[in-house]
């Protein structure tokens, strides 16, 4: 990469990943009082970037093959285009179309002009510097006719042009020093204060150490001095019980964390990115959420990072997307912020994979500094975290706003029943039902506010709920393939049936309050206040029965369009439960009910109920057992 060009050279160094290898982890617990072991990694140049490079050094940034080189008498003339890059030994070997005219000038003219097509081939040596500039040294060209055969035209062109290739291939260079810097800027941001030495340690004393060719790609290197730990004087003590501002900042670390997977999710997102990166990133964000759901609900753990866990199950996902969204921008000005961003992820979870004990704190000032390196320029904090429904995260996954309840009079309503417990009834016969036409339902509404069915007013309960899924299940079957209308309009009503027994509210002690479960599911579709934030507003999913059913319908709209759809035509796969099960357990959950993958003992139960209920469902008959009153 030339000086004078820096903007190619960010457009390079993004268009590499970095793969921080899992070498770390096991390589250390060096026993207390040796010397500090050698841990090494690589980062991998992989070969269709490479090519990249050498096609932007040769043929500058015309769309088209253009003449590079003209001899001095402008009788020879060479083109370079279709540029790929292999493995050869200890060297890569480049190859590219060459296009071009050879012939001999006399005086004004040029005699015995020959226009022909051949390969050039380009071998070199990949060599890091010291200053972490990856370059292609010892390099020789070849020009080859049909066949692999010297003729005049080849030995012509070879003669005017190859000096100069073999220059221009020696000068391209990918520079690894900035990702390098954010490296030790976002892991100094978090090294725990009283802990952090061996970290420490470690990040002053990385260096490159070399770079060879491998199957995917140039590996470069690397390696690090991790210091052994400390010697132990005796059993480890019981870590005490957290304090309340302990526990405090344990909720807020976990917030911190959700606030940096949103920021980091729609910067990603940003741009309109391939359909498939989309979904990618969608997995991601429910996921994670998921995720962050179950460490709540086991509560804290003395002497542990909430947040370490949750980083290094999702942050090779992260990469992996990441990685793939650079390529898509290439040309963007903000190229080199995708580098940075990889590298320093990179870097904390290679060093979070060593331990604990090494003194890696995820901390807000480093998840700050990490989401940052995707866009140094916002004004915003990475980790400002509001409970008000977000354009972007809307606008990026295709949900909307959902109507809301235009209430009729509040409904007749008997004394509530002292036992307001969920109950399931078993199977009764199923009768025929038919869904509406979209011209013969109402308006989304009409339903008496905060509403809890009693024995005298169960049909009129019934009939208006089951019109509020249907008018929901019209609503969002857009974003459902067309073959499956059916079967979406029955995963409504099964859901509602499963999660709630069609109940938005209960009545206990003389007070109607919201159907609501431990881990914050609420209403008669049970939609997550933590899974769902910023897409849905968490007070109408409490309050407004018909905004909650909207949302719950959404959110099965895009399951079954990603995931459900997936399990047509699969041996034992069936698209309602699929869909179902990634609607209680997220994406990854998708294939529990038939693999066995992610599921318990608690979840096969959950699924097996649902399937039952889905079942009578289709059939018509579920009026017979909903509400549960």
């Amino acid at each position: 990469m030339r000086h004078h060009r820096p903007r190619l050279l960010w457009w390079l160094a993004v268009r590499f990943g970095l793969l921080l290898v899992g070498a770390l982890g096991a390589t250390l617990g060096t026993p207390a009082g040796l010397r500090a072991e050698e841990v090494r990694f690589a980062l991998t140049v992989d070969y269709e970037l490479l090519a990249s490079l050498l096609a932007r050094e040769l043929r500058g940034t015309a769309p088209e093959p253009a003449v590079l080189w003209t001899s001095d008498d402008d009788c020879t003339t060479l083109a370079l285009d279709d540029f790929r890059v292999l493995p050869a030994g200890e060297r890569v070997e480049v190859r590219a179309v060459a296009r071009g005219r050879a012939g001999f000038g006399i005086l004004s003219w040029c005699l015995f002009p020959l226009q022909r097509d051949a390969e050039l081939r380009i071998r070199a040596r990949p060599t890091i510097e010291p200053t972490w500039q990856l370059v292609l040294a010892d390099v020789t060209t070849e020009l080859l006719g049909p066949e692999g055969s010297s003729t005049f035209f080849t030995r012509r062109v070879g003669d005017v042009a190859g000096e100069r290739i073999e220059v221009a291939v020696a000068r391209a260079r990918v520079d690894l020093a900035p990702p390098v810097a954010e490296v030790r800027t976002v892991v100094e941001g978090s090294l725990d204060r009283e802990h952090g030495g061996r970290a420490r340690a470690a990040l002053e004393s990385l260096r490159p150490l070399g770079a060879a060719p491998a199957a995917d790609g140039v590996k470069v290197e690397a390696a690090m001095n991790v210091p052994p730990a400390p010697p132990t004087t005796g059993p480890a003590l019981p870590e005490p019980a957290l304090t309340p501002e302990e526990r405090t900042r344990w909720e807020a670390a976990l917030t911190n964390w959700d606030a940096f997977l949103t920021f980091t999710v729609k910067q990603l997102g940003v741009g309109d990115p391939d359909p498939e990166i989309i979904d990618a990133l969608f997995g991601l964000f429910i996921d994670g959420r998921h995720a962050l759901l179950t460490v709540l609900a086991s509560g804290p753990r003395p002497g542990e990072d909430p947040v370490r866990r949750l980083f290094l199950d999702s942050w090779q996902t992260m990469r992996d997307i990441a990685g793939r969204v650079a390529r898509t921008r290439a040309e963007s000005e903000a190229a080199l912020r995708y580098v940075r961003f990889l590298a320093a992820g990179d870097a904390l979870a290679a060093l979070e994979q060593v331990g604990p004990d090494v003194g890696i704190e995820i901390s807000a000032d480093g998840l700050r500094r990490l989401a940052r390196s995707l866009d140094p320029q916002t004004l915003l904090d990475p980790l400002a975290v509001s409970d008000a429904p977000d354009p972007e995260l809307r606008e990026l996954f295709g949900f909307h706003e959902p109507p809301a309840n235009a209430p009729a009079p509040s409904a007749p309503q008997d004394p509530v029943p002292s036992d307001t417990r969920w109950r399931w009834p078993g199977a009764a016969v199923a009768h025929a039902a038919t869904a509406p036409a979209a011209d013969d339902l109402p308006p989304p509404g009409s339903i008496p506010e905060r509403w809890v069915a009693t024995s005298a007013d169960i049909d009129r309960y019934r009939s208006a709920h089951s019109r509020l899924f249907d008018a929901m299940a019209l609503r969002e079957r857009g974003a459902v393939p067309a073959d499956l209308h059916g079967l979406f309009r029955h995963l409504v009503r099964a859901t509602a049936w499963q999660e709630s027994c069609w109940r938005q509210f209960v009545a206990r002690d003389g007070r109607v309050t919201p159907v609501e479960s431990e881990t914050g599911d609420v209403g008669i579709m049970q939609v997550n206040r933590r899974v769902w934030r910023g897409l849905f507003d968490l007070r109408k999913l409490e309050w407004d029965v018909v905004y909650n059913a909207g949302a719950g319908a959404q959110v099965l709209a895009q399951m079954l369009g990603r995931y459900g759809r997936r399990e047509i035509g699969v041996r034992g796969g069936d698209p309602a439960r699929a869909t179902y099960a990634a609607y209680n357990g997220g994406p990854n959950a998708y294939r529990r009910y038939r693999t066995g993958q992610r599921a318990t003992r608690y979840t096969r139960k959950v699924d097996a109920a649902f399937w039952k209920k889905f079942q009578i469902t289709a059939g018509g008959g579920e009026l017979e057992h909903v509400p549960c009153v």
